[in-house]
């Protein structure tokens, strides 16, 4: 903090000596203990995913508000309204004085310590070092109640665009689902190959690093995620690279053909290549949106008949022969559009989530210096 930072601070051993705060680990929590004991209570471990949840069953630690953290997992914090629930031995737990901290605005101000900290499996965020290296302001606890309000206020709109994005995701799938069960008795097989001219990529050498570079989409698996559409690449090609490779076309389906990601598929927005790992369907008339979708129902198919080596491939001849449903053009593209629209929100919720973000930490930043105060 800076010299100006209006509020005295001290590190939370001094104030677990003072009897202020207190800290404590959890307990090991086996597979075997929730097998034996089935229930509703939640357990939290050390994944910073999420809510850090390992598993239900029906014995408790806690039924208070408290903070955790993970332990192993990078020292990730959690804000714990109070419900029933236990932390395993890979988690920290603290516990305050609410006399003289808020929780909300405990967690708020640690977790923006935290993030100019790395823990990580080497160095774990063990109670014994977060304690000289954490610290807490005597912020009068009115303030400190209002920043959390205020703080909370832009966490609940973060949660609300999750939520509502996870609903988009369960809709495609459900509604996916529905269409090709719908279809199976009435629609003709057809090969993939069918579909469109079949590219397997390739990579130019990269060694010559004229090879790379100038902003023209090198599609490799680990671009393939969330998004069903590939508009940024980690990788990108030259013109002399792009010679040294296969061309595909905007619209093309690329599909993971190796490894452990076999089956994971996306479209391309511009002129691209990818690698050797990829096969690549150019639709033509077809709905790449359709083929998307059923390329991602029939996973299990195109996992099938992968090879059975250690790591599972697919080439290029086996690929194009496996059988998806061919509807009529009308009921692809009616499919198209909605898997289309579908994401086109996902991408509006995912815009407002960056902008949540970084007023969040804009705010936060401001509020937690002290550099702009709130009146109570």
């Amino acid at each position: 903090m800076s010299d100006s930072y209006p509020w005295d601070q001290y590190p939370l051993q001094e104030l677990e000596e003072r009897g202020i705060v207190s800290l404590g680990r959890g307990k090991i929590i086996s597979k075997v203990d929730i097998q034996e004991n089935p229930g509703d209570y939640p357990i939290y471990s050390s994944s910073a995913k999420g809510e850090g949840l390992f598993g239900k069953y029906d014995n408790y630690m806690f039924d208070e508000e408290l903070i955790t953290w993970s332990v192993d997992g990078g020292g990730h914090l959690f804000y714990r309204p109070r419900h029933r629930f236990s932390v395993t031995n890979v988690s920290g737990y603290m516990r305050l004085d609410t006399s003289v901290f808020d929780y909300r605005f405990v967690h708020a101000i640690l977790s923006l310590q935290h993030s100019k900290l790395t823990f990580d499996y080497q160095a774990k965020a063990h109670p014994s070092v977060i304690r000289n290296i954490y610290h807490l302001p005597f912020t009068p606890l009115p303030e400190q109640k209002k920043i959390a309000e205020i703080l909370s206020g832009i966490d609940r709109r973060r949660c609300i665009y999750e939520v509502k994005k996870e609903k988009i995701f369960k809709l495609i799938e459900a509604t996916i689902n529905h269409f090709f069960v719908d279809i199976a008795s009435t629609a003709p097989a057809a090969e993939i190959g069918s579909f469109g001219m079949v590219v397997t990529g390739s990579t130019p050498p990269t060694s010559d690093k004229s090879n790379y570079g100038e902003g023209i989409s090198f599609i490799t698996p680990g671009d393939i995620d969330d998004n069903i559409l590939v508009k940024t690449t980690k990788a990108t090609l030259t013109a002399s690279g792009l010679k040294k490779t296969r061309v595909i076309p905007p619209n093309s389906v690329c599909v993971v053909c190796i490894g452990s990601t076999i089956g994971k598929v996306a479209i391309s927005v511009v002129e691209s290549a990818t690698n050797q790992q990829i096969n690549s369907i150019s639709p033509g008339n077809y709905d790449p949106y359709y083929l998307l979708a059923a390329i991602s129902h029939y996973n299990k198919d195109i996992r099938k008949a992968a090879s059975t080596h250690a790591v599972p491939i697919i080439n290029k001849s086996r690929f194009s022969e496996i059988l998806i449903p061919r509807p009529s053009i009308d009921a692809q593209k009616c499919l198209g559009r909605f898997i289309a629209s579908s994401y086109f929100s996902i991408e509006l919720l995912d815009l407002l989530l960056k902008k949540n973000s970084f007023l969040a930490k804009s705010v936060a930043s401001d509020l937690l210096s002290g550099r702009k105060r709130v009146s109570v």
